[in-house]
């Protein structure tokens, strides 16, 4: 979530010229790491309400699980405000410079992300196949 947080919120560098170059330097790179644990981890990030109904979710190994994902979810926004976000990017118009996260940091998230948990969901469930009795 600070990842998330340091690619994406505008106001972190203020008025201090070297963090906001540093911050837009690696921007980029902090979208690929943002990618690469989207992929990476089973844990459904920005869907937390799933994440009861997820096997490999620290909620079924440890008590504190729940509360690594509460303060985890308190700073990551949900699926729903993610695509809403990306949707009013394209319906404004709006160019790179002025909205720089959303090429960097929420895309590469999203593109990693959305595959891995389509194919886990209801969409993907052969109904033709036999079901063990």
């Amino acid at each position: 979530s600070s990842l998330y947080t340091l690619g994406t919120d505008m106001t972190l560098p203020k008025n201090r010229k070297y963090m906001k170059l540093e911050i837009e330097r690696h921007r980029p790179a902090v979208g690929s790491c943002m990618g690469a644990f989207a992929s990476t981890f089973p844990i459904a990030f920005l869907e937390p309400h799933l994440n009861k109904n997820n096997p490999f979710s620290c909620h079924h190994k440890l008590q504190a699980g729940s509360d690594v994902m509460a303060r985890m979810g308190g700073n990551l926004p949900t699926l729903e405000n993610i695509l809403a976000e990306v949707e009013q990017f394209v319906v404004s118009g709006k160019t790179y410079n002025e909205v720089p996260h959303i090429i960097d940091i929420t895309l590469p998230m999203l593109c990693s992300y959305l595959p891995f948990w389509w194919a886990q969901g209801p969409d993907n469930v052969n109904v033709n196949a036999a079901t063990p009795e």
